[in-house]
């Protein structure tokens, strides 16, 4: 392996690892607030992406279409919730008057920099939307209820994208042709975006967390739900706030990566998986670990696909085996002393 091979394989292990780590985190995020180890996180990807191009033009826009159908059925529930009954034919009428003007202005032929940003918001809202409709109601629930749930709605989504989209494979507009060139290697503008943008995202998410009273109740929730029900804090609420944070953080990473892989009804599950991973990796707590973990699947995937190709999914799936394994030992040795 020479130099130059070395660096392209860590190029491209580094872009794709990026992506890994936005999925790990708002896979982190999810879990610390609600408990709940989302195994539909990939599908936020899926949504992401081809919403994105279907508002360029270049496919459906389900997205849209599932997003007007999740809020009618959101409101539905607010309705019997509330016992406002009123509110189910006015959510009827509504959304059935969103869905008319969608099929009217349908094809959109947005920028790609205005597509990417509306499908960022209308998949963090089917994100908090998939919550109140299927996670809040069971919120009693165990941890494998929950796995449960979320593979039902892994299944669920993919299925209704195969019906939006069908089986092609869609291409989203890059940034800028070409690259810059790192010594023999070179690294695509695209890539150096997917970089930017992670880099940009962290730091959002880091001040979000760190420096907001939104982000300390999400903490507070995630070290203390009843606690920080006593205080006047939500856990209903904080769960909607990190589904939609984590719905949008995968819909960026979607778009991210459309122009590099092209976007597919199925493009989810591997992209989850991955992310899961890296989290696992980090510890599945810290975001910090979470973004580490994801830079280290998609760095080793890189090196595993060139040495032996035929397996790399295999080593990387494999690795979560072992973690796991190291942290039962360790924890084991831990209550022994």
């Amino acid at each position: 392996m020479t130099t130059n091979t070395v660096l392209f394989l860590l190029i491209n292990g580094l872009t794709n690892g990026a992506i890994y780590a936005l999925l790990g985190l708002g896979l982190v995020l999810i879990y610390n607030v609600t408990r709940v180890i989302n195994i539909a996180q990939g599908e936020f990807v899926m949504l992401g992406a081809l919403t994105a191009v279907g508002l360029t033009g270049g496919a459906a826009v389900g997205g849209i279409h599932l997003a007007i159908a999740a809020g009618v059925v959101w409101v539905a529930l607010e309705a019997f919730r509330r016992r406002a009954w009123f509110l189910i034919p006015v959510a009827l009428i509504a959304g059935a008057a969103l869905w008319w003007l969608v099929r009217q202005l349908e094809p959109f032929h947005l920028p790609p920099l205005a597509a990417a940003a509306l499908a960022t918001v209308v998949v963090a809202f089917l994100g908090a939307a998939i919550y109140r409709i299927t996670i809040q109601p069971a919120a009693r629930a165990s941890e494998l209820v929950f796995l449960i749930i979320t593979t039902g709605i892994f299944l669920a989504v993919e299925g209704l994208g195969l019906l939006f989209w069908g089986p092609s494979s869609f291409s989203f507009p890059t940034v800028h042709a070409g690259g810059l060139a790192l010594g023999a290697a070179q690294i695509s503008y695209q890539s150096l975006l997917v970089f930017a943008a992670t880099l940009i995202l962290l730091f959002l998410v880091w001040l979000l967390l760190e420096r907001s009273l939104l982000g300390k109740a999400l903490r507070a929730c995630a070290m203390n739900r009843l606690g920080a029900r006593l205080v006047g804090i939500s856990p209903e609420r904080a769960g909607l706030l990190a589904f939609a944070i984590s719905a949008g953080l995968s819909a960026v990473a979607g778009v991210l990566i459309a122009p590099i892989t092209y976007a597919t009804y199925d493009m989810g599950l591997f992209l989850g998986l991955k992310g899961f991973v890296g989290a696992v990796v980090g510890g599945l707590s810290g975001y910090g670990g979470a973004v580490l973990g994801g830079l280290a699947v998609g760095v080793l995937e890189a090196y595993a696909f060139y040495a032996v190709s035929a397996y790399g999914e295999a080593i990387v799936f494999a690795l979560i085996i072992v973690i796991l394994l190291i942290r039962a030992l360790t924890q084991r040795r831990a209550r022994v002393a």
